[in-house]
């Protein structure tokens, strides 16, 4: 996390979106969720086009107890073509608690 938030510092250009995303899933898996949410919320304004965000937004939503909200960003997710750059994680996910 220090590295992301080094990185953020001396980077203010804008062009930081995964480097919100990344520090914003490494906030969720150290269970601060809001802090979480609220550098995966910036990395999608930044990008709105990455999978990988919304896949990490998802569970933020899950672990909030947001079901709603995260079948629409792991469905959102996997439109952008979660799958092929990452991974089956999505589509377990929607198996899991999304039904079809």
């Amino acid at each position: 996390m220090d590295d992301y938030n080094l990185y953020l510092k001396l980077n203010r250009d804008g062009e930081n979106a995964f480097t919100y995303n990344n520090l914003g899933y490494c906030k969720f898996m150290l269970h601060d969720t809001l802090g979480a949410f609220h550098d995966v919320m910036t990395s999608i304004q930044l990008d709105s086009t990455n999978s990988l965000a919304y896949k990490n937004r998802a569970e933020v939503y899950l672990s909030m107890d947001s079901l709603e909200k995260a079948c629409n960003d792991i469905e959102k997710a996997l439109k952008l073509g979660f799958t092929k750059q990452y991974g089956e994680k999505a589509l377990q996910l929607q198996g899991k608690y999304c039904g079809d």
